[in-house]
């Protein structure tokens, strides 16, 4: 509910600029339809590859974190997302082997990938800075 208000938000905001004049070119709308439109299809592949192991809400806040970063940006920081989120993974798997006991039964859980998606977002802003 709240990400999807972001999303209008952010919306707004930018037709309200483009009315003002604020904006240089029509192309900024470009970059943010690309930007949403390549997010959403690639959290929806990852989705359905995936076999329902991504959420719906990790696919909106995708589109959310791809209208804060743009095109390119978005890019690098889905790359991020999907590598920071590999190596969280793998080291949770570490740390539950040395401490897994004999005949001891560990329930399989979900990984929101939120964090992930905003670290790689964070992540990509920064580097596109320097």
């Amino acid at each position: 509910m709240y990400v999807c208000g972001g999303i209008a938000i952010f919306v707004f905001a930018d037709v309200a600029q483009f009315l003002r004049g604020g904006a240089s070119s029509p192309s900024c709308f470009f970059n943010e339809i690309e930007a949403v439109v390549s997010s959403f299809l690639v959290f929806l592949a990852a989705r359905v590859f995936s076999g329902g192991g991504l959420g719906k809400g990790d696919i909106v806040f995708g589109v959310f974190a791809a209208l804060y970063t743009g095109f390119y940006s978005n890019m690098v920081a889905t790359v991020f997302a999907a590598l920071i989120g590999i190596l969280f993974y793998l080291l949770l798997k570490i740390v539950e082997n040395h401490s897994a006991q004999d005949n001891v039964f560990h329930p399989i859980f979900a990984i929101p990938f939120v964090p992930f998606i905003t670290a790689g977002a964070l992540l990509s802003k920064f580097l596109f800075l320097l």
